[in-house]
């Protein structure tokens, strides 16, 4: 999309090049003498596509601008939901492994208690997962791994 843009600015700016040359040699045409006066005359003509082609310059430095604020807005929004997710992903994690120690330490103590509270863990990780993964869908990184 943007390469497409770029080649018909060139071809613009070429046509507009030619057009002006153009029109400035048939002004002028036929040339009488070859002095250095007149040369300058021929030269400064190109003024005005100077001012022309250093306005459009300038005109592509701010489109350039504009394009990196909205990748880097778009980027921000990336990183922040990928720490997001990954702090979830890492408080499941450990709450369900120090479930694990639990049990396995006190296998008979808290047999029943924990195992409620692993099957609510495990609930939770569940719907946790589900909802991460929607968030990664709307933000187009869905082949991410949880």
């Amino acid at each position: 999309m943007i390469n497409k843009l770029v080649v018909r600015i060139f071809g613009m700016v070429l046509a507009i090049f030619f057009i002006y040359v153009g029109t400035l040699i048939s002004f002028i045409w036929p040339i009488d003498e070859y002095t250095i006066s007149q040369s300058g005359l021929f030269g400064d003509s190109f003024g005005v596509l100077t001012s022309l082609f250093s306005g459009l310059a300038f005109a592509g430095l701010l489109v350039t601008i504009l394009i990196q604020k909205d990748q880097l807005d778009e980027q921000r929004k990336e990183l922040a939901t990928g720490s997001k997710l990954s702090a979830v992903n890492t408080l499941l994690n450990s709450s369900k492994l120090q479930l694990d120690e639990l049990e396995r330490m006190h296998p008979d103590s808290f047999a029943q208690e924990i195992r409620e509270k692993k099957d609510n863990l495990k609930f939770t990780i569940n719907i946790c997962r589900e909802e991460l993964i929607k968030t990664l869908k709307t933000f187009g990184m869905e082949n991410l791994k949880l």
